[in-house]
Parts: structure tokens; sequence; C-alpha cells
């Protein structure tokens, strides 16, 4: 079951790193900035909600 788990969360690591380089030649600058808070936020969010 961990290993499920930790193929899991390295398969949406993996996936979100290639979505976001491919973002960045697409989007300028301040979108990716704003886009970048607003990810940070909820990741926070997330890890508190978890607790």
């Amino acid at each position: 079951m961990k290993a499920k788990s930790l193929c899991r969360i390295l398969g949406v690591s993996l996936l979100s790193f290639g979505v976001g380089i491919l973002l960045s030649f697409f989007l300028p600058e301040t979108v990716l900035c704003v886009i970048e808070a607003i990810v940070i936020v909820l990741v926070g969010l997330l890890y508190f909600l978890q607790k």
C-alpha cells in the first residue's frame, strides 16, 4: 500500500513539474507569478487542513 501511494505522489509531482515547464514557455512572467502564488497558498491550506 505504501509503494502505491509513493508512486502516486511521484507521478503527480512529475506531471505538475512538466506542466509548469510547459506553461513557462507560453505564459508571460506576470501570469506565472500569480499562478505560483496561488499554488503556494493552496498547498499551505491543504497542508493545514490535513493536520
